[in-house]
């Protein structure tokens, strides 16, 4: 723990700094961020905290202890193909044996594995023969309900990777908080991904053989005007499973609105062609044309924008208040 002091300390010293720091990292490096935040170093004021949730300790009935106790039972298949290289209890990274690790997975006893494997020097065997609520795990530093901090932090997990516990880390970041700076800073971003792979999601990401694309759909849906989550107060981590969570607290957002765009022949914008389009004038309908059309939307234009000159218009999907921000952009062709 005293390495995040330290490295505060030395950063804040050098004439080039700003005395602020922040912080990021994915998986282990994730878990760091949770470590480093329970330092409560005043220099420390912002990290991203990624794919970190199995930085929790002993929080109520849940217990993690770097993702290694799932419900009770000790976790063969994650510990064993990351700790032979990673969690060496000698300096410096091992090499992965070279086994095909899998075929260690069926043969007993489980204690002897890493040995088998000729990979003997790492703590796989200090894990497995202790017991969930054993107190040496509380003096490894995994966080706790009663841990405080003072950094702001976005939490960032996705569907299939801890994600119940990065919520559960912000929570207690945000309400153990010894400044504003934490309380009103804790956010969290859960995607359709899998481990670490947030920043590779897009409008067609796959996890396994699963089409989970249809996210930024969901997402539109919830935010926009004339729904229950556009129009007013929501808690998104507790309402919508199905979309992305953007903050653990109740809080007001603005709606969202197509912004129509005229464009000539020469794709260049016409005089006063630029306006807003009502909500009123979209609706959300079921594609027939899909097989999954129970649960596919698509936006449906019940009128389409004409003018002089026009050939075609830009749909750009943005913030109703304050400037426009597109965030998303579809061609059609204009009404003659």
């Amino acid at each position: 723990m005293t390495d995040w002091p330290d490295m505060f300390d030395w950063i804040g010293a050098q004439s080039w700094s700003t005395g602020k720091v922040g912080t990021y990292g994915c998986s282990y490096l994730g878990e760091g961020q949770i470590l480093a935040a329970q330092t409560r170093h005043p220099r420390h004021v912002a990290a991203i905290a990624q794919a970190a949730g199995g930085n929790l300790g002993r929080v109520g009935r849940r217990r993690e202890f770097w993702g290694s106790v799932e419900g009770g039972a000790f976790s063969i298949s994650i510990n064993f193909g990351w700790m032979p290289v990673f969690a060496s209890t000698e300096k410096g990274a091992k090499p992965m044996p070279s086994v095909d690790l899998a075929s260690y997975f069926r043969p007993v006893p489980v204690i002897d594995m890493p040995d088998r494997a000729g990979s003997p020097s790492w703590d796989w065997r200090n894990f497995l023969e202790r017991s969930p609520d054993d107190p040496w795990w509380d003096r490894q530093g995994y966080l706790t309900a009663d841990d405080s901090v003072g950094v702001a932090t976005l939490h960032v997990t996705s569907w299939f990777d801890l994600a119940a516990e990065a919520l559960e880390s912000a929570r207690i970041f945000q309400a153990n908080a010894i400044n504003d700076r934490a309380r009103d800073g804790q956010y969290a971003i859960v995607s359709p991904t899998v481990h670490c792979a947030s920043e590779a999601a897009s409008a067609q990401t796959m996890v396994g053989d699963v089409n989970v694309g249809d996210a930024r759909l969901r997402y539109w849906e919830t935010y926009s005007p004339g729904t229950t989550a556009g129009s007013g107060e929501r808690t998104c981590a507790r309402r919508a499973p199905q979309g992305p969570v953007l903050h653990d607290r109740p809080q007001r957002v603005a709606g969202v609105r197509p912004l129509a765009r005229g464009q000539d022949a020469r794709d260049r914008d016409l005089p006063g062609q630029r306006w807003w389009r009502q909500h009123a004038q979209w609706q959300w309908s079921p594609d027939e044309s899909r097989p999954d059309a129970r649960t596919r939307r698509h936006l449906h234009l019940r009128s389409r924008p004409a003018g002089p000159g026009a050939r075609r218009f830009d749909l750009l999907y943005g913030e109703s208040q304050g400037p426009a921000r597109i965030v998303r952009q579809r061609r059609h062709r204009a009404a003659p």
